[in-house]
């Protein structure tokens, strides 16, 4: 236990100085994932996330966001999520009411690593504004014992299509551990490079996040 919790001070004290070194603005993300198997087929699950920026000063965003997921096979699954989002503006706080089809959730295993696949299509209506959102990423998992210790390091990327756009809106890099806490608590703690494309206008953003999922 002392091995686990000195590893993973040791990865976000290394995950913080890269951020902040990158970052003018530096941004923390935070999610708790509380899941339950009703059985071998179906997963119910709530996501909780909140967004700080300003240096980790100002919450922005936060959302809830209820749902389920059915696993056709050990490969495949399909899932649906509705999502409540908030987000802070200059004139206030701003409500967005998302579906998350989730068609297609492919996962392949080779003794240790693992690829996962997941695409998504979004149906957003952001205080009456609609608009759909195509989103794609894929991740790459390997699973390591160093001196008893067991994680996982993965690579991710996911991009955005915006329909309304007509064009790619946002893309999204991960470098980060996953790490098996408990039989019922697992930690993914990692960095973000958000590259975003307003209307022409490009920007990135540098990220750390925290996210914790409960297995009831």
């Amino acid at each position: 236990m002392k091995k686990t919790i000195l590893f993973l001070f040791m990865a976000a004290a290394q995950v913080v100085c890269v951020a902040g070194a990158l970052a003018d603005d530096g941004q923390y993300w935070n999610k708790l994932q509380l899941q339950q198997n009703l059985n071998s087929k179906w997963e119910t699950h709530l996501a909780l996330h909140s967004r700080v920026v300003n240096d980790f000063s100002d919450i922005r965003v936060y959302y809830a966001a209820p749902g389920f997921l059915y696993h056709l096979s050990k490969r495949f699954a399909f899932g649906l999520n509705y999502k409540l989002q908030r987000v802070k503006v200059k004139s206030g706080w701003t409500n967005e009411h998302r579906i998350e089809i989730q068609p297609l959730l492919v996962k392949w295993t080779w003794d240790k690593l693992r690829l996962s696949w997941r695409n998504r299509l979004e149906y957003r209506n952001i205080e009456g504004a609609v608009e759909w959102r195509l989103r794609e990423r894929l991740e790459l998992k390997h699973t390591l014992n160093w001196r008893g210790l067991e994680f996982s390091p993965f690579l991710a990327e996911e991009v955005f299509y915006s329909f309304r756009m007509g064009d790619f809106d946002q893309n999204r890099l991960s470098l980060g551990i996953a790490k098996k806490i408990t039989s019922a608590l697992t930690l993914d703690i990692f960095y973000m490079h958000k590259h975003n494309n307003r209307r022409g206008r490009r920007f990135s953003e540098h990220i750390l996040e925290t996210d914790f999922k409960i297995n009831f």
